[in-house]
């Protein structure tokens, strides 16, 4: 068919539109297909006003602060805190601090010594490590200016050898929420996440070591005993409630001493750790062990006290380097038994050692 003109063509193909349609709703099936397809102008002006609406959301949401960030965040990292089984720390100019699940909970080793991770704490890296989710890419050349010169490093383990590793930098506040800085292994990009990070993970085993040797609550206490370790053992005991007496064998001290000497005890608190003591060797070291029994409690506190001879501390270059922080004697308590704690003030120990016993 020939169009003669362009009126003559638009109303050919008014024509074979109408007639198609007209077939259908009036019964007939059969298709006719018209002989010509004529563009509609408002179609392509749509598409072009949706492109313009598009691109000026892009620019709008990119550029202005977006007061529903909330609705966008994504989980960065995200893992089961059951499936976690081990977590690395290592801070700026520190050595890896790692963390492992156990049958106890999760331990942490210093300098060669067991130490067991407060619940608290790994509550809240579990807590973290589960979902960090971030609110925005922070575009940037200079990672130094986001704390990420030197930042910490962090490697969480899962039982499947999945591996998670991530570097926090600095902390900062985001609309007024709390945010940090970081960055993934082996991806370019830094992120700014929720919550602050580098207060969770800034964390040294020294902490996680109960720096008390023991708690004595001295009311409570009904009998002591020395056992020396090349001499007999001394007994002493409150005879009575009533009359604060208390004998060793035909031998009576009145309450009041016994009292005094019970209040010299807590005073070997708040001395640094014996990291110097070689526990192997607590069998020829022990010089006597004082064992606290009260009323109530069935467990005594044990206290042991050490002596090293000269042999025993060690004389390398590293230990010299340290001797202000080296012992000769040395408490250990059952209360605390994975550490050891200096003994520097001679005379207290005098008192504690032969006021009762001798």
């Amino acid at each position: 068919m020939m169009i003669g003109s362009e009126k003559e063509g638009k109303s050919n193909c008014r024509k074979h539109n109408k007639g198609y349609f007209v077939s259908i709703f009036a019964g007939d099936f059969s298709l006719h297909l018209p002989e010509q397809v004529c563009p509609s102008p408002m179609k392509n002006k749509h598409l072009v006003l949706l492109f313009i609406i598009t691109l000026l959301a892009g620019w709008l949401v990119r550029r202005l602060p977006w007061r529903f960030s909330n609705i966008f965040q994504a989980d960065l990292i995200e893992m089961d805190a059951q499936d976690l089984q081990s977590i690395s720390i290592v801070r700026p100019g520190s050595a890896e601090l790692l963390m492992e699940r156990t049958d106890e909970g999760w331990m942490t080793e210093q300098d060669g010594r067991p130490v067991r991770v407060p619940v608290e704490i790994v509550d809240r890296m579990l807590q973290e490590l589960s979902h960090v989710k971030t609110l925005r890419i922070v575009k940037t050349t200079r990672p130094d200016t986001v704390g990420l010169q030197a930042p910490i490093k962090v490697q969480a383990m899962l039982k499947n050898g999945r591996k998670e590793v991530f570097f926090v930098g600095w902390q900062t506040f985001d609309q007024e929420s709390p945010a940090t800085y970081i960055e993934l292994d082996h991806h370019d990009g830094i992120y700014l996440v929720k919550n602050h990070l580098y207060d969770v993970f800034d964390q040294d085993a020294a902490r996680f070591r109960p720096a008390s040797a023991f708690q004595l609550a001295v009311e409570d206490i009904s009998e002591i005993r020395f056992f020396w370790n090349k001499q007999d053992s001394v007994t002493v005991v409150k005879k009575n409630d009533a009359l604060p007496v208390w004998a060793y064998g035909l031998v009576e001290w009145p309450g009041d001493s016994v009292h005094k000497w019970l209040k010299l005890l807590p005073r070997l608190n708040g001395t640094p750790f014996a990291d110097h003591f070689d526990d192997s060797r607590s069998r020829q070291t022990l010089v006597t062990r004082i064992s606290l029994i009260g009323r109530q409690d069935s467990t005594p506190l044990e206290l042991e006290f050490h002596y090293l001879a000269p042999p025993e501390i060690p004389e390398d270059p590293e230990a010299l380097a340290k001797r202000q922080n080296l012992s000769a004697w040395v408490l250990h308590s059952s209360q605390n038994p994975n550490n050891y704690f200096c003994i520097n003030d001679t005379i207290l120990l005098r008192h504690i050692l032969y006021d009762l016993s001798r």
